[in-house]
């Protein structure tokens, strides 16, 4: 385990994703992001030396800073839309970062594997499983990837709700959920897709928990 989390420190592959966070390393001052908890477990949550799934809301392109901002002292890898990481230097500047293509309409092997064999290695791996950006901040319903991908990993996933700021003064607020493992709900090798579905519901209601949370403390 020591073995594996030197090379993760010192990796010179990871020298282009290094450069971006020193470069983007104000976003921190400028989101003051504030974070509240769920419970006194859940306070345990971002205190990981091993791979993890932070699983978040989806409100506006700026969600994946915000999300590293809360856990800024990690490598943090992100899946993006294959719209997003269009070819170019963006393609380029966002691989760099740390971002893993995913083709959206269809069942993208590929994406799965890169990001089961980074939580492996002991990486992070933020996720927004809704699909699509909610400005207005409701949850209704997310997708089952991020599930698929911590069990297959045997990672824990962390559930994150982002609180929309109206102006740009004003703090951004973070909730943060106990982090848990698929196989706290099911002890399946091999779950089928009714399984993975029971536990994406779970991890819905284990967002909205941070939400109200979020909620209540504005009232």
């Amino acid at each position: 385990m020591a073995k594996n989390k030197f090379a993760r420190i010192f990796n010179i592959k990871k020298i282009p994703m290094d450069l971006g966070r020193l470069c983007i390393s104000v976003l921190p001052v400028y989101f003051r992001v504030k974070k509240h908890y769920v419970s006194d477990e859940a306070k345990k949550s971002l205190k990981i030396d091993d791979g993890s799934i932070l699983v978040a809301n989806h409100t506006g392109f700026a969600d994946p800073f915000k999300v590293g901002s809360c856990i800024w002292h990690r490598r943090m890898h992100f899946i993006a839309a294959e719209e997003v990481m269009k070819k170019g230097l963006i393609h380029l500047l966002l691989v760099g970062m740390g971002c893993i293509k995913i083709r959206r309409n269809i069942f993208d092997i590929e994406c799965i594997k890169k990001s089961v064999d980074l939580l492996k290695d002991g990486y992070l791996l933020a996720m927004f499983p809704q699909g699509a950006i909610t400005r207005d901040g409701s949850l209704d319903t997310i997708k089952s990837g991020a599930v698929l991908i911590a069990h297959q990993a045997g990672v824990p996933i962390i559930p994150i709700y982002i609180k929309k700021r109206q102006h740009w003064w004003q703090r951004t607020q973070v909730a943060i959920g106990e982090r848990f493992y698929c196989s706290d709900y099911c002890e399946k090798k091999m779950p089928g897709m009714k399984d993975i579905q029971q536990i994406t519901q779970h991890l819905l209601e284990k967002t909205i928990e941070c939400k109200n949370l979020i909620e209540s403390d504005d009232e």
